[in-house]
């Protein structure tokens, strides 16, 4: 049985005027196998197998090993008493289109003695997703964190690595941005107890060739990932790698696109038509909409797929569509009218999600109502959140980092910062809830680590004020919190 995990990263830089530093070497989407490499994670290679279908994108088909950039410490230290399971690492690699979309794609072997449950299965998968890991950090240090939680490192890692050296140093981390990670499950029929976990939606076997494909979300480590399950027997194994690569990069390629046009909404990006980057911008966005768009790939009907992959969370708030279309008035109408088409992609119907709950949750209770999880949750010393269930994991996850700095002026500044966040997340929608909320997250983590990055302090202080300016009551508080943590690392802004 096969399990992947897959973090697509969103790449800014072919879409900016100012010059970034942007290696041009491998030459993605076409590189030279076993003559490129990527610093830090490793040499290019083909795919051994290939690709037996015509009209194959090449970024599928060529990727740079990854094993350098991250470390499984333990493969087998999240065991499950109940489950007799082995683990083994698959593979490590990285793909690019040369563009905008990069992603990073972990497989790991899962050999079972005996058969599993559906909710074996998400056992399983959840503590996949806790497996202690460690990533490469510039310029010679590492991060470790559960596996779920490696995107943020991975995408930083990836930047890096991917700047010439003589600029390395003064990179900005803005450039790029991780986008949310996916797990798939190829599993065995024949290993599988009926029935499959009961909280999983079905998609209809044919759209995916007769695969059996079934999905559901799954709320865990303060984050919720997409599960998407697939079935697995001795006659149609060609048929379920179709569709598991099919899922894989349909994924990657619509929340990079999400995130690209976010950055244009609020102006990181700039369009300007008949300029080098409002060239590659057109040329991005018509390839990125072409691909998802495309009615079939590998085989596979893509419509179900792309309910499958929209069914949890708006692309865009309605304010961020208004703001969009504004700014692109000068790109073809065929991209347009497909832009539109992508960012009115929403919810369909009510849908499940599997919480896991480690430990207690205290003072706070968990409903599912509305388009999601929404909780009111004690955080700490009183304070109260009442809001979407992963921005709430998300503060109470920087409520703890403050507590655990050993400088006492320094955890006053966090929590205070963490305070004013909260009531400013609580004034927002779902999805900017969770943007906000992990960008407050990764900023208190990184300035209570003991020697904090403090050119990633900066930008994501500089994103947090960005996001208080939508709500005008909080940007001054924000802002003096924000400060406030800064100048204790030197750091103006």
């Amino acid at each position: 049985m096969l399990i992947v995990l897959q973090f697509p990263i969103a790449d800014a830089r072919p879409f900016l005027e100012d010059s970034t530093g942007r290696l041009d070497v491998p030459s993605w989407p076409i590189p030279k196998p076993k003559r490129d490499f990527v610093r830090n994670f490793g040499e290019v290679h083909a795919r051994t197998r290939g690709i037996s279908l015509p009209k194959v994108l090449s970024h599928d088909f060529y990727f740079a090993v990854a094993a350098s950039a991250l470390k499984y410490i333990d493969l087998n230290g999240c065991a499950l008493p109940k489950i007799s399971i082995q683990l083994r690492g698959a593979y490590r690699r990285l793909f690019c289109d040369g563009m905008g979309m990069t992603r990073v794609e972990l497989g790991l072997n899962a050999d079972s003695e005996r058969k599993l449950s559906g909710d074996d299965l998400i056992a399983l998968l959840n503590n996949c997703l806790c497996l202690p890991t460690k990533v490469r950090q510039y310029p010679h240090s590492s991060r470790t964190n559960l596996l779920q939680l490696q995107a943020a490192p991975l995408s930083r890692l990836y930047l890096y690595s991917s700047t010439r050296k003589n600029v390395v140093a003064n990179v900005e981390e803005k450039y790029v941005s991780a986008c949310e990670p996916i797990l798939l499950f190829e599993y065995d029929e024949e290993k599988i107890t009926p029935p499959m976990p009961s909280r999983c939606k079905v998609i209809d076997p044919n759209a995916t060739g007769g695969v059996p494909l079934s999905y559901t979300k799954l709320f865990s480590n303060g984050q919720s990932i997409g599960i998407y399950l697939l079935g697995c027997v001795k006659d149609n194994r060609d048929d379920v790698r179709r569709l598991r690569l099919c899922l894989l990069r349909l994924h990657a390629q619509h929340e990079v696109l999400a995130q690209v046009l976010r950055w244009v909404s609020n102006g990181f990006i700039q369009y300007k038509p008949n300029s080098e980057a409002g060239d590659n911008i057109e040329e991005y966005l018509n390839k990125a909409t072409r691909e998802i768009f495309q009615q079939k790939k590998y085989g596979v009907r893509q419509s179900a797929i792309r309910d499958a992959l929209s069914a949890y969370e708006l692309v865009m708030s309605p304010g961020q569509k208004d703001v969009l279309f504004e700014v692109l008035e000068g790109v073809r109408r065929q991209i347009r009218v497909k832009l539109k088409r992508f960012t009115s992609q929403q919810q369909v119907g009510k849908q499940a999600i599997i919480v896991n709950v480690n430990g207690r949750m205290e003072g706070g209770t968990l409903n599912i109502m509305g388009k999601g999880p929404t909780v009111r949750v004690n955080y700490g010393k009183g304070n109260v959140f009442y809001g979407d269930a992963i921005a709430a994991g998300y503060i109470e996850d920087s409520f703890k980092a403050a507590g655990k700095t050993a400088n006492g002026e320094v955890q006053d500044a966090l929590e205070r910062l963490t305070t004013n966040a909260a009531n400013l997340i609580e004034k927002l929608d779902a999805s900017e809830q969770q943007m906000v909320s992990r960008k407050l997250r990764a900023l208190t983590e990184e300035a209570a680590a003991s020697v904090p990055d403090k050119s990633f302090l900066k930008v994501t202080g500089e994103g947090l004020i960005d996001a208080a300016k939508t709500v005008a009551e909080m940007l001054g508080p924000i802002t003096t919190a924000v400060k406030g943590v800064l100048s204790l690392f030197g750091i103006a802004i």
